[in-house]
């Protein structure tokens, strides 16, 4: 996990990287395109889409909120620092918690309720509104932490009738032609370095993916979900050397916050569901 953390912290930089000079509706697509790519040869040798049936709505509606996802995740890492960005991230699983409520259903006790307070009070930390000008990359932040919860709750519903492999390759399958339409109101051949960068990323995002996926398989949620941490010290480590940015410490306090909510919330979920298959929460890029 802390592998597949670090590599996500790499990506991140990448992202910044490329839309110093390119639309991040541009890095979306060719991240998804080149993630597409990297996992081609074993998709169609397990003949992985094949038999679409009754999911292909599911698959279809959480490409659609995938991709605002990333296109929202992509555009705040390209106003605002990249360790804000972050810190904000780790609101998805609290979003989850109230996406579950009204998608699903589920009934929420009140140390759930409490944590999730808590974590919308940490995220107000970080934002200072009031204090600080909320700007439209803080927005991008927090609407692709809600997406991203969105589209949790579909993979709870996927997860019923489809095998995990089956559910991260049909989503690139349905996400790239999805990411290519807002691409292309912006369009512009990359040049021969950020292609090299761009297929970087791609394939890299599909390792990352493989191992979040492989750490929550191995080991429990609870056990594994803290390690997620180590993301927001990597990308600040990263955005102070390469870029100059100094997050300040409302950010360290109310990313710590936040984490510590939606670890709160993935143990009380784990033990609420066990026995049960469960369904976590990684990164969406």
């Amino acid at each position: 996990m802390v592998i597949a953390c670090l590599i996500w912290g790499g990506i991140t930089m990448m992202v910044r990287f490329l839309t110093v000079e390119m639309h991040p509706f541009l890095v979306v697509f060719f991240r998804s395109f080149f993630g597409l790519v990297a996992i081609a040869p074993f998709m169609f040798r397990a003949g992985i889409v094949a038999r679409l049936g009754e999911a292909t709505r599911l698959y279809l509606s959480r490409a659609v909120i995938g991709v605002i996802s990333m296109l929202t995740w992509f555009y705040a890492i390209s106003k605002i620092p990249m360790a804000q960005v972050t810190a904000l991230s780790f609101m998805t699983p609290i979003f989850v918690t109230v996406a579950a409520i009204v998608f699903l259903g589920e009934v929420v006790r009140l140390r759930r309720w409490t944590a999730t307070i808590i974590g919308f009070l940490g995220a107000l930390l970080v934002l200072r509104p009031g204090i600080d000008n909320v700007g439209p990359g803080e927005i991008a932040a927090v609407a692709s932490a809600v997406a991203g919860a969105l589209v949790v709750v579909f993979l709870k519903k996927l997860s019923h009738t489809e095998g995990t492999d089956r559910i991260v390759a049909l989503n690139l399958v349905f996400i790239v032609p999805l990411a290519l339409i807002p691409a292309l109101f912006v369009w512009q051949w990359p040049t021969l370095e950020q292609l090299m960068w761009l297929v970087a990323m791609g394939f890299s995002a599909t390792v990352a993916n493989w191992l979040t996926v492989r750490a929550f398989t191995l080991g429990d949620t609870t056990a594994v979900q803290p390690y997620d941490f180590t993301r927001l010290p990597f990308v600040a480590g990263l955005g102070f050397v390469i870029f100059g940015e100094v997050p300040d410490v409302w950010t360290w306090i109310g990313g710590a916050i936040i984490f510590t909510s939606s670890v709160y919330i993935a143990h009380r979920e784990a033990r609420l569901n066990s026995g049960r298959k469960i369904v976590t929460t990684p990164r969406i890029t």
